[in-house]
């Protein structure tokens, strides 16, 4: 379970780029929500006393994905800021690169790091997330 684990917060932090859009992407989903097509041509009409505003406001709020979302954002954000400078840029060269992952021998020779080093900075960082997350003992 323990690596599964470690490999679903690995993927998280490897998303971690994509976390402001997919966040926008949520927020409007929910603010212009696909409604069937309400084909009732009469009965009784259940009034509403919220407004639109309110159900909006209401429905950020208990949005579970919405709330995961950011939950995984800010936390993956605030571990990153405990980084010095040279482990920020293993982990960027790693995971949020243009292309598709270096490999972590090569992430090594781009840093100032062994390989093992690296591993060692990796493994740190997605412990720390996961436990922030309660993903990880």
């Amino acid at each position: 379970m323990a690596n599964a684990a470690f490999k679903h917060v690995e993927q998280l932090l490897s998303d971690y780029p994509l976390y402001p859009s997919e966040i926008s992407k949520r927020k409007l989903a929910l603010a212009y929500p696909l409604r069937p097509v309400d084909e009732n041509i009469g009965g009784s009409h259940v009034s509403s006393s919220s407004s639109a505003q309110e159900r909006y406001v209401v429905t950020l709020d208990q949005d579970r994905r919405l709330i995961a979302l950011e939950t995984q954002y800010l936390t993956i954000s605030d571990c990153l800021k405990h980084l010095n400078d040279d482990e920020l840029r293993v982990i960027q060269l790693r995971y949020f690169g243009k292309s598709s992952r270096l490999p972590w021998e090569q992430v090594a020779k781009c840093s100032k790091y062994s390989k093992s080093q690296c591993l060692r900075i990796r493994d740190e960082l997605v412990t720390d997330i996961g436990r922030k997350l309660g993903m990880m003992d």
